[in-house]
């Protein structure tokens, strides 16, 4: 009998503890699912807050498009056009402190890049006597050309962008652009290169009551044949009917349309590819030219006669005696203090930005000024060896010698008060 209240204790005890193991495990399973669902909604609520920023941030991306203002634009590294260089002497670039000029050295058969106070920057050759130096211009530690000649296999005009090799004195070639040839108005080349992209529109002066058609970017640092690898950019209504010169600056385009007496300049972003407009004024004296550059440094904004503070919004018209130069682009040199341009006797004037006191500096007739700093660089046309170039190249006219590479404009440097004036370059015609 006691033997069986013993197996009867045992068997409760048994049972109470294999209870209580079950029970255990059963809290246990509880608790690790109650934990797995915190954590699957403590990353459900933290996948919504990302998603939520993700969709803010994106919504900031939109509205991140920066209202551009007449103040806020900035001028550092614009883009910098080619030279219409049918005129080698033509090419005289203002860039990176300095001023660069091209010559043409006939013993050699090398042109010769020219610094400041005709300190010799390098030379090179062009593979062909055939050949034609159509465009030229600096850009960062790089010089660039636009070359042409005739393929007499098609009889057509071949165009080549090509980069400059001063170590070897050779031409190398990046692009070859005659399927959208780029023509100029005998000053500038309708082309720019601009944040190592080399810009182009299929628009001339010619075509200048057409829309524009075509708007192209390619790789200045990787060069394949006929273009491949272009870029064509979206066109807007307004940029379709600007000038055929357009602004490239502060990653975007600026350009100026005129309508109903009214000039109205906008700006196209090239990362949002968005436009604005971002001021309009009307015109005191309508200057009626189709070729107007716009051009902007840190104080002014600068179209045809005018000039608009970009402080204030005022807008002034002090160049009603300028002379028109090729293309009818206005001829605007400046400083920090002063704007330097040519009246049309051809006399140079110097207007004082902040007064707009105008005074006449330099009464000898002048051809083209170009400002570096407190240094005036001045080209005056020598008559004699203009006029026998001239003659030369009517009388020959069937023949493929370019005489224009051959004269050189008179240079001169002198201060911003137009004294200390000192030859540079003794310029005529060297052909024989």
């Amino acid at each position: 009998m006691w033997n069986k209240k013993i197996v009867l204790t045992i068997s409760i005890i048994v049972f109470l503890v294999i209870t209580g193991v079950f029970a255990l495990l059963r809290v246990g399973r509880r608790t690790q699912v109650t934990r797995t669902n915190l954590k699957q909604i403590e990353s459900n609520q933290t996948g919504n807050k990302a998603n939520k920023k993700i969709k803010k941030s994106e919504k900031n991306k939109t509205e991140q498009v920066e209202k551009v203002t007449l103040s806020n634009i900035n001028t550092e590294l614009p883009g910098v056009y080619f030279y219409d260089t049918e005129w080698i002497t033509s090419y005289s670039q203002v860039e990176d402190g300095h001023y660069y000029w091209l010559r043409y050295d006939g013993h050699y058969d090398e042109y010769v890049i020219y610094r400041d106070n005709k300190k010799e920057v390098g030379r090179f050759k062009i593979n062909d006597d055939y050949y034609s130096l159509d465009g030229f211009v600096k850009y960062g530690s790089n010089f660039y050309a636009l070359i042409s000649y005739w393929a007499g296999y098609s009889d057509s005009e071949v165009q080549k962008l090509m980069r400059v090799n001063l170590d070897t004195k050779r031409l190398e070639t990046l692009y070859d652009i005659s399927e959208t040839s780029v023509s100029g108005d005998g000053k500038f080349r309708f082309c720019c290169i601009y944040q190592d992209y080399f810009y182009f529109d299929k628009r001339t002066k010619w075509q200048s009551s057409y829309l524009r058609s075509k708007s192209v970017k390619l790789p200045i640092e990787v060069g394949t044949v006929k273009g491949t690898g272009s870029t064509e950019l979206p066109l807007t209504t307004n940029r379709k009917k600007a000038k055929p010169y357009l602004l490239y600056m502060d990653n975007k385009i600026f350009y100026a349309v005129e309508e109903d007496s009214k000039i109205k300049l906008f700006c196209y972003d090239m990362s949002s590819e968005s436009e604005q407009q971002f001021f309009e004024f009307k015109e005191k004296q309508n200057s009626n030219e189709e070729n107007s550059f716009l051009e902007i440094d840190k104080d002014y904004i600068y179209y045809g006669n005018d000039m608009i503070s970009r402080k204030t919004g005022k807008v002034f018209s002090p160049f009603q005696n300028m002379k028109k130069s090729k293309g009818s682009r206005k001829n605007y040199t400046a400083n920090d203090k002063y704007v330097f341009y040519l009246d049309k006797q051809n006399r140079v004037h110097r207007l004082d930005k902040k007064t707009k006191q105008d005074i006449i500096i330099r009464k000898e007739k002048t051809l083209a000024v170009s400002c570096v700093g407190n240094r005036l660089y001045i080209r005056v046309r020598d008559e004699k060896g203009y006029n026998q170039c001239r003659k030369d190249e009517f009388d020959n006219d069937e023949e493929v010698i370019y005489y224009t590479t051959y004269y050189a404009d008179n240079l001169y440097c002198m201060d911003v008060d137009g004294k200390r004036e000192k030859k540079l370059w003794d310029g005529g015609y060297d052909y024989w």
